[in-house]
C-alpha cells in the first residue's frame, strides 16, 4: 500500500485495539540524551480495569505535517511529524524508561475508525494520566529563559494584587477570570510585553485539542527550550492580560490572553462540584480562535468537553467522532443535535448559522442544508452581522418559564431535513440594499436607508425597529419609546442637515450636548443592528431588519419555541424550505401571535 506523507508510515507494527475494552497503546521512552538515536517500544494497555497502568500525557503542536522525521518504534522506523519527534526527545530521560501517550504514536492515523474511537476517548486518556507534560518547542528564539523568568515576575504580581480583591472577584478568578471592568496596575515594559508575544504566540496556545487537554488533565507541566514551568502559571498572567494597566507603547497581546483566559476557564470546570447545564453550542463556539487543520475537530475537540460538563456517560449517536463523515455531514449532525435532540432552539442556537454568500444557500450543489452550523467560521465584522438580544421570545408566550419551552419537531429518515411546527407569517415584498461593515461610516448608503424606512413606517416604529435589538447596550431604558424617538429624530436632522454624519464619539465626551450624545447613540445602535443585514417590509407591511441574502418572495415564519421570527425561502419544485436566517420584525418579537384567537401551526420541512 502506497503510504501518504501525510500519514504515518509503518502501520504493521499496529494491531487492532478493543473499544469495549478501552485500550490504548501506551509508548515507552528508552533511556538516552542529547543526539542518541531515539528508541521507543509500544505497548497496549487498558483503563477498564481497576489496576490502571502509570503513564504520562504528551501535549503538544504538531506543526507543519510536512516536516517528517523518523523514530524506532519495536525496532522498526515510524515516520512522524518531526513536531512528535521534537516531544519525545524532550521528554526523554537519560538514566530511566518513560511511559506517555503521544497522539501520533499511540493512535493508528491510517486507521479511520480507530481515530474516531480514540478520539472519543481522550478526555479519559487525559484524566488517567498522571501528569502531563506540555512542549511548547525547542526556544529557538533564545528568549525561554528571560521569558520565563518575567512570567514568574509578573505571576507573583498577580497573586499578590488578586491577594487583595473582595471574596466575590476571588470566586470569579478561581473559576477563571476577572470582570472586564476590574483593572490591575502592573506596569509591564515594552520588553516584558514582547516576551509574551512570544510566549502567548507559541503555536501550542493556538491549538485547538490543547484546551481539552489540558482541561482534563490533574496537573501540567510546561516544557519550553530548558525551562520548566507549570501550565496553571502562565493562564493565570495570560487570562488577566485583558485587566492589565500599562503605559507601554507596544499594546498587550490581548487576543492572545483571550485564548489563555478560555483554556483556564475549561480547566477549572474540572474542580467544580455544581455546574450549570450548558449546551453543545456553548462549546463549540468557545473554542473558535483556536486552530486546527482538520474542519471535523471543530465539532469533535469539544464533545469530550460537553460530556463531562454535563456529566453524561455516554456519546450522543450524532456527536460520535466518525471521521469517514464529510465535514458537511459533520457539521449537519452536530447542528441538528443542537437544535434537536437538545431542544435549544428556543435558546437562539439558530443565531450561529451565519451565511456569508450565495454559496451558502447552493445546498444541492454543495451536499450541505441551510441551517447548518459552519463551526469552521469564526465571527468577523466583515461579514456577519451581530446578534440580536435573547430578551425575545416571538415563539412562545410572554409569562412562559424559560425552561419550559420547547420546539416541536418530527422524525424524517432523511438526515438533511429538519421538520419542525412554525407559523407563517408573512411575504416579504421589498428590501434595501445590504449594509455592509465599513471602518468609515458610508453617509449615502445611511441616507438612502432612512429615506426608505420614512416611505414605509412612521417614526416611532422606524426608531423601534432600529434600536429595538441592542438598545441597552447604549445606556438607555429599553421600553422608554420617547427616548428613542428623540433619539431618532436627532439622528435624521443632523443626517439630512449636514450631508454628514454624527460622531460615533460624541456620547463620550462630557462636553457632548444631550442632542449630540443622543444622535451619537443612536448613530451605533443603528450601525450595529443593519451592518451585514438589510431592512425589509411585508405584503402586510410589517418592517423589520434579516439577514443580507434574504430577497423579495421570502417568507416571514415564527417558529414554536423561538426567540426570534426567521426568513426562509421557498425552492421551486420541492417540498422544503432553505433557512436565510433570523429577523427582527416589529409586533412580532414578545409573542405576539398568541395574542390570536386560533394558531393555525404547520409542519415545515428544512434543507
Amino acid at each position: 500500500m502506497q503510504k501518504s506523507p501525510h500519514l504515518l508510515a509503518g502501520t504493521e507494527i499496529y494491531r487492532p485495539l478493543c473499544t469495549e475494552l478501552q485500550q490504548i497503546r501506551l509508548l515507552t521512552i528508552l533511556p538516552g540524551s542529547g543526539d542518541e538515536e531515539l528508541r521507543c517500544h509500544l505497548s497496549t494497555a487498558s483503563l477498564h480495569h481497576e489496576l490502571r497502568p502509570f503513564y504520562e500525557t504528551i501535549s503538544y503542536a504538531w506543526g507543519d505535517r510536512d516536516l517528517r522525521a523518523n523514530v524506532v518504534v519495536n525496532n522498526s522506523a515510524l515516520n512522524v511529524p518531526r513536531g512528535t519527534k521534537d516531544a519525545i526527545r524532550c521528554m526523554r530521560l537519560a538514566d530511566d524508561e518513560r511511559v506517555v501517550w503521544i497522539d501520533a504514536i499511540c493512535i493508528n492515523q491510517n486507521d479511520i475508525l480507530e481515530r474516531g474511537a480514540q478520539v472519543s476517548m481522550m478526555g479519559t486518556i487525559y484524566m488517567n494520566g498522571a501528569k502531563n507534560l506540555v512542549f511548547l518547542g525547542n526556544d529557538e528564539e533564545n528568549v525561554a529563559e528571560t521569558a520565563i523568568a518575567t512570567l514568574n515576575r509578573t505571576h507573583r504580581h498577580v497573586e499578590r494584587l488578586t491577594g487583595d480583591l473582595s471574596s466575590e472577584h476571588q470566586t470569579e478568578l478561581g473559576d477563571g477570570t476577572l470582570p472586564r471592568n476590574l483593572r490591575l496596575d502592573l506596569r509591564l515594559t515594552e520588553r516584558a510585553i514582547e516576551l509574551y508575544e512570544v510566549l502567548y504566540g507559541l503555536p501550542w496556545f493556538r491549538r485547538l485539542w490543547v484546551v481539552q487537554e489540558a482541561a482534563f488533565a490533574s496537573r501540567s507541566t510546561c516544557y519550553w527550550g530548558s525551562t520548566r514551568f507549570p501550565l496553571s502559571r502562565a493562564l493565570l498572567v495570560g487570562s488577566v492580560m485583558p485587566n492589565i494597566l500599562t503605559e507601554a507603547v507596544r499594546p498587550l497581546p490581548i487576543r492572545d490572553g483571550y485564548r489563555a483566559q478560555k483554556m483556564r476557564i475549561l480547566e477549572s470546570f474540572t474542580r467544580q462540584a455544581l455546574r450549570p447545564k450548558a449546551h453543545f453550542g456553548y462549546f463549540t463556539g468557545y473554542l473558535e480562535g483556536f486552530s486546527t487543520s482538520e474542519l471535523r475537530d471543530r465539532v469533535f475537540a469539544a464533545v469530550q468537553l460537553y460530556l463531562k460538563w454535563n456529566d453524561m456517560p455516554q456519546v450522543p449517536f450524532l456527536l460520535v467522532s466518525d471521521y469517514s463523515k464529510s465535514v458537511p455531514e459533520v457539521y449537519r449532525d452536530a447542528t441538528r443535535f443542537i437544535l434537536r435532540d437538545e431542544g435549544s432552539y428556543h435558546r437562539t442556537q439558530f443565531e450561529q448559522v451565519r451565511h456569508r454568500s450565495s454559496q451558502d444557500l447552493a445546498v444541492e450543489r454543495n451536499g450541505s442544508t441551510s441551517r447548518t452550523i459552519r463551526f469552521d467560521r469564526t465571527f468577523d465584522f466583515n461579514f456577519d452581522p451581530l446578534k440580536f438580544r435573547n430578551e425575545f421570545n416571538a415563539g412562545y408566550k410572554d409569562n412562559t418559564t424559560y425552561d419550559d419551552v420547547f420546539p416541536d419537531f418530527l422524525d424524517n429518515p432523511d438526515p438533511n431535513l429538519l421538520i419542525i411546527k412554525a407559523l407563517l407569517i408573512d411575504n416579504v415584498t421589498t428590501t434595501t440594499e445590504s449594509f455592509a461593515w465599513q471602518e468609515e461610516d458610508d453617509y449615502a448608503q445611511t441616507k438612502c436607508i432612512l429615506e426608505t424606512l420614512r416611505g414605509w413606517a412612521k417614526g416611532d416604529t422606524i426608531a423601534q425597529v432600529l434600536t429595538g435589538s441592542c438598545w441597552e447596550e447604549f445606556g438607555f431604558q429599553s421600553n422608554d419609546s420617547s427616548e428613542r424617538l428623540e433619539s431618532y429624530h436627532f439622528f435624521c436632522q443632523y443626517v439630512f442637515a449636514s450631508d454628514s454624519l454624527p460622531p460615533r464619539t460624541w456620547h463620550l465626551h462630557k462636553s457632548s450636548t444631550r442632542k449630540e450624545r443622543y444622535a451619537a447613540w443612536f448613530h451605533e445602535s443603528f450601525r450595529n443592528l443593519t451592518s451585514n443585514r438589510r431592512l425589509f417590509l411585508t405584503r402586510d407591511r410589517r418592517i423589520g431588519c434579516g439577514p443580507k441574502l434574504m430577497q423579495e418572495g421570502d417568507v416571514v415564519f415564527v417558529a414554536k419555541g423561538a426567540a426570534h421570527a426567521c426568513i426562509l425561502r421557498p425552492v421551486e419544485g420541492k417540498d422544503y424550505w432553505l433557512y436565510v436566517g433570523e429577523a427582527y420584525v416589529h409586533g412580532l418579537m414578545h409573542g405576539e401571535i398568541f395574542d390570536q384567537d386560533e394558531i393555525n401551526w404547520e409542519w415545515v420541512k428544512l434543507r
